[in-house]
């Protein structure tokens, strides 16, 4: 999780590098960025040590995974909406991008995708090279020797 915060970090380190001022990034437009940094705080206080070993945080974690997306979803179709027309496509392109990354990492999806990909890389490997496909359901991959 502690990686997730690099690009955050060097974005603000590079703000003043060339040439721009913390003080105008955060008197930015952008509204219910405090959301955001709340959530990701949240996120950072729940999935690392010592946090994330216990039995309550592991419990409640996918839950407030999911609401903590939600909130960014929110933020982003609200700086989306009423922004004129050439200036709105980023904001709605990165909440298609999170919605759609929310639904495959939520759990039922996920499940299905990689099913279909198993099968299919089963049927391709069987046809392409018999002696490279295995049946073991405790193997993580199909591209093992049998």
């Amino acid at each position: 999780m502690l990686g997730l915060l690099a690009p955050t970090l060097i974005a603000l380190i590079a703000v003043p590098l060339f040439g721009g001022s913390l003080r105008r990034v955060v008197n930015s437009e952008i509204r219910g960025w405090p959301l955001i940094v709340g959530c990701f705080a949240l996120e950072l206080l729940l999935y690392n040590p010592p946090m994330n070993a216990q039995t309550w945080a592991m419990q409640v974690g996918p839950g407030v995974w999911l609401i903590t997306r939600l909130v960014f979803l929110g933020v982003l179709i609200g700086n989306g909406w009423p922004t004129r027309q050439p200036l709105a496509w980023p904001w709605w392109l990165a909440a298609l991008g999170l919605a759609l990354n929310t639904l495959v990492m939520s759990g039922a999806p996920v499940t299905s995708i990689r099913l279909g990909c198993k099968t299919w890389c089963r049927w391709w490997l069987k046809r392409a090279s018999p002696g490279w496909v295995t049946s073991s359901p405790s193997r993580a991959g199909c591209l093992a020797p049998t």
